[in-house]
């Protein structure tokens, strides 16, 4: 009902909004704190005139720190600083002057000081609230719910304001980037401020000697205890936990921290081409240990990303001996990938033949099989490129069947010529009844109707509709034969999106299709 009611507010006359407001009367403050009344609340705030708004607000004076620690109430007090005239609720701001910081480290209240930073038009109130929040910056940043409030002020603040947080972080930025909250307000820094503070802040950080020990990591890890992150604010606090061991260079114990790695490719991007030089240098000789870290990977993607090609072979050339090493692991394939990805052909040809002899087992490896698609996309040489499609095409009615290989023929359906689509097509005709009805066979089919042209889709069908009786025991046993082991689509692009499934002997195999968790989907392309 609450929805209704917000329907009349939104679209009823104004005497119809009167009366509304007259049966508000002497419950605002109930509704305010309850789950569906406080939505009215807000909805009668934002649509009656100011004198009314008003009224209404004068019910929750001496409870206004009560609806601001509230769930539901919270949000009435935002809705009233954004659409009330400041000079009408100068004294509901004054509730706020004397507690900023509190408020700031309330999951509530760290809402309100934002909409007052956005919406207050009173200079002396908002100057006062601006000032104990940049006096309490460094705290703040390192609070699961200030540094929100800081952030805030990073992306709509003015440069000065920026300069005053970028300050405040220079002494403990090693351990606030490998700090879980405070990580997001470095990264905000390097982003949002202007370059004097982004070359304050990137060269404390070369500039530092050791990475904090156990004490630093633990004053860096303050405000993490308690609290589910981010609950009720707005941002982004995007990951938890971790903290670098003592005494290790501080770029690269941020490098493998799962905080401080954004923070280094928040450097790489945003830092000058020098910043970037110094972080390639910090980089030599850990490639190959960070490829094959969880966090460290992500940092040598962005290095690869962002540096000009001569740097880009300097890193690459630290993984020669262990391309397929990085290859076949879960973190090193990203690197891999990022490589065929950025890098000119011409300068990673040697890299590339690594895989020219096992197309059809990289193409059937879950991490294997993406390297195989970045190469149809981003190789320039054709004779390379032409010597992956033709094992892929040799290959695709034993691909189509594997959980990772179908992904590899899906995207030549995608992205492929005419000839090779059709290719595949033929290569599925002889059994195309049994792989419709295959976990993994079956989205090929469905790609074959899709992307291929008239000619061999009719092919398709026809052999569907000629076939005289769907697959038996031992066909259908065939058509799973890539069922068993491994997760559905695990780590691969694409869709297979069903489980199990066979005909019975000597149906009508379109009907046989019809009935059949996956053939059906067949059917109905």
């Amino acid at each position: 009902g609450n929805y209704v009611v917000q329907k009349f507010l939104e679209h009823g006359t104004p005497e119809h909004r009167t009366k509304i407001a007259e049966t508000l009367q002497g419950q605002v403050l109930l509704l305010s704190l309850q789950m569906y009344g406080c939505r009215v609340v807000q909805k009668a705030i934002e649509v009656l005139d100011t004198d009314a708004q008003c009224e209404l607000l004068a019910e929750l004076d001496g409870n206004v720190m009560r609806c601001v620690r509230d769930q539901n109430g919270n949000h009435v007090i935002q809705k009233v600083i954004e659409c009330v005239p400041t000079e009408r609720i100068t004294a509901l701001i004054d509730n706020f002057l004397t507690c900023v910081v509190p408020l700031s480290s309330h999951p509530f209240g760290c809402r309100i000081i934002q909409r007052i930073l956005e919406h207050c038009t009173d200079d002396g109130r908002k100057n006062v609230v601006m000032d104990e929040i940049l006096r309490a910056s460094a705290q703040l940043a390192q609070d699961q719910y200030g540094n929100y409030v800081i952030q805030h002020v990073l992306e709509r603040g003015t440069p000065a304001e920026r300069a005053q947080i970028a300050k405040a972080l220079v002494p403990q930025v090693v351990a606030m980037s490998m700090h879980k909250f405070a990580s997001n307000v470095v990264e905000k820094c390097l982003a949002y401020c202007g370059p004097a503070e982004r070359n304050l802040l990137i060269n404390a950080i070369l500039s530092a000697t050791g990475a904090p020990g156990k004490d630093g990591a633990a004053a860096a890890a303050g405000a993490e205890a308690g609290g589910e992150e981010g609950s009720g604010a707005e941002g982004g606090a995007h990951r938890e936990g971790g903290a670098a061991a003592a005494s290790e260079d501080p770029v690269q114990a941020m490098m493998k921290d799962q905080f401080g790695n954004y923070v280094v490719q928040k450097f790489l991007e945003h830092g000058t081409p020098e910043h970037r030089t110094k972080i390639a240098e910090t980089l030599q000789g850990q490639v190959l240990l960070l490829s094959l870290q969880m966090y460290g990977c992500r940092v040598v993607q962005k290095a690869i990303e962002v540096l000009d090609t001569d740097a880009q072979c300097e890193l690459l050339a630290e993984l020669d001996g262990n391309v397929m090493r990085c290859v076949r692991d879960q973190n090193g394939n990203h690197v891999i990938q990022k490589v065929i990805e950025c890098v000119p052909t011409e300068r990673i040809t040697a890299l590339i033949d690594n895989f020219l002899t096992c197309v059809v087992p990289l193409s059937s490896h879950p991490f294997g099989c993406r390297i195989i698609q970045r190469i149809l996309e981003h190789c320039t040489d054709d004779g390379r490129k032409n010597v992956v499609m033709d094992e892929i095409l040799r290959a695709s009615a034993q691909l189509a069947q594997d959980q990772y290989g179908n992904y590899v023929i899906q995207h030549v359906l995608e992205r492929g010529t005419p000839a090779e689509r059709a290719q595949i097509a033929k290569a599925l005709v002889p059994q195309v009844v049994a792989m419709s009805m295959h976990k993994f066979a079956s989205n090929v089919v469905e790609k074959c109707l899709a992307y291929c042209g008239p000619a061999e889709r009719n092919l398709l069908i026809n052999a569907i509709l000629s076939a005289t009786g769907a697959p038996g025991k031992d066909g259908a046993a065939a058509a799973a034969g890539a069922e068993a082991g491994g997760e559905e689509g695990s780590g691969a692009e694409g869709g297979a999106h069903r489980e199990g499934g066979a005909a019975a002997a000597s149906e009508d195999p379109v009907q046989a299709m019809m009935k059949d968790q996956f053939g059906n989907y067949v059917v109905q392309k």
